[in-house]
């Protein structure tokens, strides 16, 4: 009977133990997902995924990068800085075919810049990473 009162007893010191254990648990986890959320939530603004503001009076001349395709103006100016921004979750480059003209790689979710060539004319430009990406570059 004293062995049986003794097992009851451990039992219950055993049962009391993990109300704390489970709560300081619970208490962890609740932590670690709202650490992981708002690092998720601030990461859904890419680093370096704003475009700068151009000088006064000078166009800003945008390539867009979505959804494996480019988005470009209709025409650029020569010489000019082009911005090119990346919206997809993964790398592309706005790379001139044939190579040689310009080439920027930009990772995914940022932008990257390069000088649009100083001749007029038109130039194919090519993503090296995907090869279903391509489009044409004019320059006036």
């Amino acid at each position: 009977m004293v062995a049986r009162r003794m097992q009851s007893v451990r039992s219950i010191r055993h049962r009391s133990t993990l109300g704390p254990l489970m709560a300081v648990r619970t208490l962890l986890a609740a932590a670690t997902v709202t650490v992981l959320a708002v690092g998720c939530a601030s990461s859904a603004e890419a680093p370096g995924a704003s475009i700068p503001t151009p000088p006064d009076g000078a166009a800003e001349i945008t390539i867009t990068i979505s959804d494996f395709s480019y988005d470009v103006p209709d025409s650029i100016p020569a010489g000019a800085t082009v911005t090119v921004v990346n919206t997809d979750g993964v790398p592309h480059t706005v790379t001139s075919s044939p190579q040689g003209d310009f080439d920027v790689n930009v990772a995914g979710g940022t932008t990257g810049t390069f000088t649009a060539p100083d001749e007029a004319g038109e130039y194919a430009i090519i993503c090296i990473f995907h090869s279903n990406m391509s489009g044409t570059l004019v320059i006036a």
